[in-house]
């Protein structure tokens, strides 16, 4: 048996799948994004509640956001309260087991690339998006990471030719960059703009 959590910044999902890739549990709820306290909380929280349904011995895997760089800190989250936390050793220690983190869209970029419409293709670049943009990058069903874990990931490029007339205003991006695709790409992006177009047209 095999449990699989999906976080995104929106919500986080957890599937049990059997040997035969059959899903046989699934469990979705809203991302906690006060605290880092509240956020791993839930997460344990979902993973005890499988183990408990299923009642079989589970092995855990996590795609999210973000990145864990050399240190094994979270980094280039859009959830905030991950950044500079250490997700996964904490996951460890509470569950007493190896639980492998990595990031949502290289998860994506690997599934489509084994055996999805990726398939039998030697470079596979994925895209994902949701809450926010991401993507990874993949060579003879390999996941390049590059030096800074960051190959393939181009939410946080400078949007191309930006201008204010035909984009909007500009935005400083969480990750303290300056009109970063993630924030007119995305959902939050999108959602920005929508408002801030809808509060112009209403003034």
């Amino acid at each position: 048996m095999r449990l699989g959590l999906d976080i995104g910044g929106t919500k986080i999902e957890a599937v049990v799948i059997d040997k035969t890739g059959e899903i046989i549990y699934r469990e979705r709820r809203a991302t906690p994004k006060q605290s880092y306290g509240d956020f791993f909380h839930a997460v344990t929280d979902m993973i005890a509640k499988a183990m408990q349904t299923v009642n079989q011995p589970l092995s855990v895997g996590i795609g999210g956001p973000g990145a864990v760089d050399s240190r094994g800190l979270i980094k280039n989250s859009n959830i905030l309260v991950l950044n500079q936390q250490a997700f996964t050793r904490d996951l460890e220690q509470a569950l007493g087991m190896p639980v492998p983190v990595t990031n949502d869209a290289n998860c994506f970029t690997l599934s489509e690339a084994m055996d999805g419409s990726g398939c039998g293709h030697c470079v596979v670049f994925g895209v994902i998006l949701g809450t926010g943009c991401g993507g990874g990058l993949c060579v003879d069903n390999r996941l390049i990471s590059g030096p800074n874990t960051c190959a393939g990931e181009w939410g946080h490029n400078a949007l191309p030719r930006y201008h204010e007339s035909r984009d909007g205003e500009g935005v400083t991006c969480y990750c303290g960059q300056q009109n970063c695709i993630e924030s007119f790409i995305s959902g939050t992006g999108l959602e920005r703009q929508y408002m801030n177009h809808t509060n112009y047209r209403a003034s």
